[in-house]
């Protein structure tokens, strides 16, 4: 398995940032002064937080997103069961619709306000409130489980660098979304925290998975192609956490929402990956393009760790391709 290095104290020492693939939360994610102008910062600077919320019977996507002159949000939710989005819903703001607290390892947060609806994604869960008719909102407190963040800093090619943090949480709450409500005594939480200096056209394919093993264990992973790449790639079994190669995605673009295959560089991971509904965003707004899917549904496959093998079907999660002009 690939080795991970341990978190640094500060995300930049002198000016360089500390670049690397981290077993452990990072700082906070200041890269200091950077040697760029302030329009191109303003115009560079991206920043996200993407929370997941899965048990058997629903699976919760949300994202708070910062392009600096504008914000984003996205709120869906899907019924396991029967296989449809209860509520699928994107949102465009001002820049000043967003808000992010960082004091460091597990005390990040994202809070996304425009109308009547408030989003809040973070280390402590997720608090959604939607306007609608009807209105939909989820409550989430997380808890911890031990296992480690995977997190990674590295350059970007046509931009400067990027930090993310990939953390996993149990929890319970609630949800209620189209007038059914689903509580959640022993749910999974995944949270993502991205922020960097990126190149105007970003583009990469993720994966995020988390349930049960076959053999009753606790499973979870993180795999991406493209963008940060190999750095964030890695997977939980309880609370231990192995480095994996770079993701490998095969679909159909034209029908993302027919079957995919993911696997690894490193060849440990076979997973096949049946989409049970699909959120998508085709945006042109001139200074901004994008074409973004992120089908959820269930994975099955196996993931090789040394002469180990975990087998899992049924697994809740989403897979994703995004390629946006920013």
């Amino acid at each position: 398995m690939r080795e991970l290095g341990e978190a640094p104290q500060a995300l930049a020492q002198a000016g360089e940032p500390r670049f690397g693939s981290f077993r452990g939360g990072l700082p906070r994610m200041d890269f200091g002064a950077i040697p760029k102008g302030k329009l191109w910062q303003l115009l560079h600077k991206k920043r996200w937080a993407y929370g997941a919320i899965a048990d058997e019977n629903v699976f919760v996507g949300a994202a708070i997103v910062s392009l600096g002159y504008a914000a984003s949000a996205l709120f869906f939710v899907l019924d396991r069961k029967a296989k449809t989005m209860l509520v699928d819903r994107s949102l465009l703001g001002p820049g000043s619709a967003v808000t992010f607290t960082d004091e460091g390892s597990g005390l990040r947060g994202a809070k996304f306000e425009i109308g009547r609806t408030r989003m809040l994604i973070g280390d402590e869960g997720v608090t959604i409130d939607v306007a609608g008719d009807p209105p939909s909102y989820a409550l989430f407190r997380a808890r911890s489980t031990g296992a480690a963040p995977i997190a990674a800093v590295v350059p970007i090619e046509g931009g400067f660098a990027n930090a993310t943090e990939k953390r996993l949480f149990g929890g319970g709450g609630e949800v209620v979304a189209a007038g059914k409500r689903f509580v959640l005594d022993d749910a999974s939480y995944a949270v993502d925290h991205t922020h960097g200096y990126l190149s105007r056209h970003t583009s990469w394919r993720w994966a995020l998975g988390m349930g049960r093993a076959s053999s009753g264990e606790r499973v979870a992973f993180n795999l991406v192609e493209g963008f940060v790449g190999e750095a964030e790639c890695g997977v939980w079994i309880d609370d231990e956490l192995f480095g994996l190669g770079e993701g490998i995605f095969e679909y159909d673009a034209e029908k993302p929402e027919s079957a995919w295959r993911i696997r690894s560089k490193c060849g440990a991971v076979d997973l096949r990956f049946s989409p049970s509904a699909l959120h998508r965003e085709e945006k042109d707004l001139v200074v901004i393009r994008s074409h973004f899917v992120q089908p959820a549904g269930d994975f099955e496959g196996t993931i090789d760790l040394g002469q180990r093998r975990v087998t899992f079907s049924g697994i809740p999660g989403v897979t994703e391709h995004q390629d946006v002009l920013w």
